[in-house]
């Protein structure tokens, strides 16, 4: 099963912004991250830093550095959206987090280059409340879901996000295959 070229550990971080959505992926210019990274069959300790702010689709955001790749992502309104995640352009940039209503479903349609080529994409992202253990101890996270079909390749991004920590998990699956996962150890 070949990747995208996703490495997820670069949506580990989020973006300053001015409304309340921000809280859930808290951020300024130097904040660092670190994360347990399962690529494939390895497992290492990561750190994700906030580099420099860079155009988003028409966003205002951040250039997102690691060992595995780098991601540029900002907040749009209420949305968290990334144009780039390590090896992989998204036009237009794709919702990794939204103040979604339960049962409610954000649409994605779009194109999707990487080092195989220009690739028409299209997707939904959903949203739910739930627990997620951060640490030793269990918190109110939100859970988003984007799933996304290109080249007949079914792609799932899990996100569990804490507001006021981030990003405490994520799991990328493509075509059930988990490719990666993210489990946080400390940050920002």
């Amino acid at each position: 099963m070949r990747s995208l070229g996703f490495v997820i550990l670069a949506c580990a971080v989020g973006l300053a912004g001015c409304d309340r959505h921000s809280k859930m992926m808290p951020l300024a210019k130097g904040a660092e991250w670190e994360y347990q990274a399962t690529i494939g069959l390895l497992t290492r300790v990561t750190t994700i830093k906030v580099d420099s702010p860079v155009a988003v689709g028409s966003s205002s955001g951040f250039l997102l550095t690691s060992r595995q790749g780098n991601s540029r992502l900002a907040w749009s309104g209420s949305q968290l959206i990334a144009s780039q995640l390590a090896g992989s352009q998204f036009r237009p940039p794709v919702p990794l987090y939204a103040d979604l209503a339960e049962g409610a479903k954000l649409a994605w349609k779009g194109e999707i280059r990487t080092a195989e080529g220009t690739r028409p994409a299209s997707g939904q992202l959903v949203s739910a409340k739930t627990k997620e253990k951060l640490g030793t101890q269990e918190v109110a996270a939100t859970l988003t879901t984007l799933t996304f079909t290109e080249a007949g390749r079914k792609h799932e991004i899990q996100t569990w996000f804490a507001a006021g920590t981030g990003i405490i998990r994520q799991e990328h699956r493509s075509d059930g295959q988990l490719m990666t996962r993210l489990i946080y150890l400390s940050g920002p």
